[in-house]
């Protein structure tokens, strides 16, 4: 990222690795602006690293209910037990990334 006298940085996503080694997500804005005559640079970080995390585990969840959904879909519209098991594999695939509560 550079940062030239015309330029400025709006919300640009960036990793930074903290003193104690962990890594963050930061949104980050920068000016390139004056003061008492010398260039400076005008920084603001805000930490979106919960808010990440918070993001993927929404997006876990949502693929869980689809998987639960399709299941009880199932569940309540099939005739015998050939057809479930049938629908029971066209599925089955969606649970490979899904990490369940209390079943880890």
């Amino acid at each position: 990222m550079n940062l030239t006298s015309n330029d400025s940085i709006r919300d640009e996503e960036v990793e930074f690795r903290t003193k104690s080694g962990s890594v963050i997500t930061c949104h980050y804005f920068a000016d390139l602006i004056e003061l008492e005559g010398k260039p400076c640079v005008l920084a603001v970080m805000e930490d979106i690293t919960e808010y990440k995390r918070s993001e993927r585990e929404v997006q876990r969840l949502n693929r869980a209910l689809r998987v639960l959904s399709a299941v009880n879909q199932a569940l309540t519209q099939t005739k015998d037990e050939k057809e479930l098991l049938r629908a029971w594999f066209a599925f089955s695939p969606r649970w490979a990334d899904i990490r369940w509560p209390g079943l880890e």
